[in-house]
């Protein structure tokens, strides 16, 4: 029964002890908001829980009848006034009997509240909000500027987005029209934008993250640079974390095709041929940091050593003289890294400030690369 029109109590006819009607009623929607918020009930199981406060008594047969149903009437009306305070009350049907509703207080649900916060604090929600937005949303456009059709979406940004804003719809006016200035024109471009659009394989991530939890292998097929005719097909990969890295997402999961561990990019593997295995993850492997040595000018050494590396250190230094005779100094620099591609592709964007020493293999490797890209500019 959901009869909403039990007697009403007027404030003004409410003691202020606590044996009043009012000091009752604020329990009983108060015990009702602690169980609906916790706990999936049905109304039997909330009489069952808070019979006292609904005036219900088992015990007395006579008065069950008309107490049960005063009851209905005060829950019904219980409900009407939570939902109509900011509550948002689900309320589904029961498959054994349709006539049976359970119902469960919304997570974030209730009564608006005023955030109080710091302008320092209102200063670093302004910069995450930053992290994630685009920044040419509330750029003026111009018709000498090129701006991105479709810029690449970051797989987290609408629900990270959607937080801050419900966070600053509760802060003061003030504080707002703050927030809502500043964001419209930034200053600080921190976007983390990734550069391929990674909105679409959200639910690869989410499958994978799944798989880690639950500590199993995984099987799939992955594409190369090359496209999508001849991906491979990766029977066990032990998945261990993912982590975005030079704006993609990867996996990082130990190949028993390949034997090692490997970066394998999230936009690459094709999410239908995505299983979890029956194999549980070999938590004891662990990746080998890959000991390299490199040269690096006095200009790079000087404004600091690279932290991308696992560990750096300088082990020596010396003079040479550069094409044009003048004499330079230059550092050489041990580090490690846990990927063989990784140590290539961020040596390769210093250039000619940096000459690749040890192992042997990578060096010969760079070389190779670089004689195929200056053939291109020949």
């Amino acid at each position: 029964m959901e009869a909403n029109d039990a007697p009403q109590l007027s404030w003004d006819e409410l003691d202020d002890d606590s044996s009043s009607p009012r000091h009752e009623t604020a329990e009983r929607l108060l015990r009702l908001v602690l169980l609906l918020t916790g706990n999936t009930c049905t109304r039997k199981e909330v009489f069952a829980q808070l019979g006292s406060h609904y005036k219900i008594d088992e015990n007395d047969e006579e008065e069950a009848s008309n107490a049960r149903y005063l009851a209905n009437q005060l829950f019904g009306n219980d409900i009407a006034f939570l939902e109509e305070i900011g509550y948002e009350i689900e309320k589904t049907r029961s498959s054994i009997d349709r006539r049976i509703y359970h119902y469960h207080i919304a997570p974030g649900s209730g009564p608006g509240t005023q955030f109080l916060f710091r302008h320092e604090e209102v200063e670093a929600l302004i910069v995450v909000y930053a992290l994630f937005t685009d920044p040419s949303k509330y750029a003026s456009i111009s018709g000498h500027q090129i701006h991105p059709s479709q810029p690449p979406r970051h797989p987290f940004s609408e629900e990270v987005l959607a937080l801050i804003e419900r966070f600053v719809e509760m802060l003061p006016v003030e504080q707002r029209h703050m927030f809502d200035q500043s964001v419209r024109k930034p200053y600080i471009y921190f976007n983390m934008a990734p550069v391929t659009d990674y909105l679409p394989h959200r639910t690869i991530i989410n499958t994978l993250a799944d798989i880690i939890a639950s500590n199993q292998s995984v099987s799939f097929h992955y594409t190369s640079s090359r496209g999508k005719k001849h991906p491979t097909f990766h029977q066990r990969v032990d998945p261990y974390y993912i982590i975005h890295l030079d704006g993609h997402f990867y996996l990082i999961g130990y190949s028993y095709k390949m034997n090692c561990f490997f970066e394998f990019r999230i936009d690459r593997i094709l999410a239908d041929t995505l299983k979890p295995g029956s194999e549980p993850i070999d938590r004891t492997r662990q990746q080998r940091p890959i000991a390299f040595s490199y040269w690096a000018d006095e200009d790079l050494a000087h404004s600091g050593l690279s932290q991308r590396w696992l560990r750096q250190s300088i082990e020596q230094e010396e003079e040479y003289a550069d094409e044009y005779g003048r004499l330079r100094r230059r550092f050489l620099i041990r580090a490690y890294a846990y990927s063989e591609w990784r140590i290539l592709q961020q040596l390769r964007k210093y250039a000619s400030k940096v000459e690749l020493v040890e192992p042997r293999h990578l060096r010969e490797q760079m070389r190779d690369d670089l004689q195929r890209t200056l053939k291109r500019y020949l």
